[in-house]
């Protein structure tokens, strides 16, 4: 069966939504229709001085397997979910949805993805690569997250990587303050460390894994 790489980026805003979430909820919905995920998701952190960047700066992509059927349907609910929850009110927000079918990633899309972790790329770069690979690429207004989708999808995480466990709000919740016991971050904290970090500043002792915007993430 075919293999699809999908990749988004640029979905959220200062105001909220958070990339990753949007991401989770797309596999979730493709779990639904019984499509097989293939190992687990990536988050890419990109290029932190981009102008442009909407806030959390980074990008997500996952794989899947399915029949060759399934591909235009698969495409339909993660381009569905996106515009749906994507900061498309906020114009700053422009996102971008990428798909690239095939098992091997081309190398030039291997040396795109570190370009765009390093360096700054343009939206006609990203889509001269696309078109140049056969990569299909959805633009949401000017797409400039198709250039994070694409590199989302060309970073494989064959060095060195760690995980990161997110827990999200439930929608009533978000734009609310965040209620994290700190007892129970100093207990994760001992129990974990150093296999988990950044939970607690060490000098301050003030909680370090909840965010400080109105987005999904709980912590």
């Amino acid at each position: 069966m075919p293999i699809l790489h999908i990749g988004i980026d640029d979905t959220d805003s200062k105001q909220g939504m958070c990339t990753t979430y949007v991401g989770a909820i797309a596999v979730a919905r493709l779990k639904e229709k019984k499509v097989k995920l293939i190992g687990t998701p990536h988050l890419i952190r990109l290029n932190p001085n981009w102008i442009h960047k909407t806030r959390g700066n980074c990008s997500v992509s996952f794989k899947v397997k399915a029949k060759e059927s399934q591909i235009p349907q698969i495409k339909n609910i993660v381009i569905e979910t996106v515009e749906e929850l994507a900061e498309l009110q906020i114009k700053e927000t422009t996102p971008g949805v990428a798909f690239y079918q095939g098992e091997k990633i081309p190398d030039e899309l291997k040396t795109f993805s570190k370009k765009v972790v390093q360096e700054i790329v343009t939206i006609e770069q990203a889509e001269n690569l696309a078109n140049k690979i056969g990569a299909e690429v959805r633009k949401f207004r000017k797409g400039r997250g198709i250039i994070g989708a694409l590199a989302a999808i060309g970073h494989l995480l064959e060095e060195d990587y760690t995980y990161e466990l997110i827990a999200y709000r439930i929608e009533e919740n978000r734009g609310t303050q965040r209620k994290i016991n700190k007892k129970s971050v100093e207990r994760l904290n001992e129990k974990t460390y150093p296999e988990t970090f950044d939970n607690l500043d060490f000098e301050s002792g003030d909680i370090q894994i909840t965010p400080h915007t109105p987005c999904p993430i709980l912590y």
